[in-house]
């Protein structure tokens, strides 16, 4: 555990600066393993897990419970 350990502790000490302090809800040694995890992974997998993620937070309502008439997130995947 080196210098990136210590720069993890300190962000979520000091918090990203939104007023919901969001970073209480990480434990150090899970977002420093998440960190360790996404470095062993290939530009393509990390691509996969953006536009994954990405596809996943589409919603298909409305704030106001309406259907979506067209879709917020489009991608293509290029190999």
């Amino acid at each position: 555990m080196g210098a990136d350990y210590a720069t993890v502790r300190q962000f979520l000490e000091i918090g990203c600066g939104c007023k919901s302090k969001c970073t209480v809800n990480f434990e150090i040694g899970q977002v420093y393993h998440h960190i360790l995890n996404m470095r062993e992974l290939t530009k393509a997998e990390k691509d996969i897990i953006v536009m994954s993620n990405l596809k996943c937070g589409n919603d298909l309502t409305t704030k106001r419970g309406k259907p979506r008439k067209r879709s917020m997130v489009s991608y293509n995947a290029f190999q």
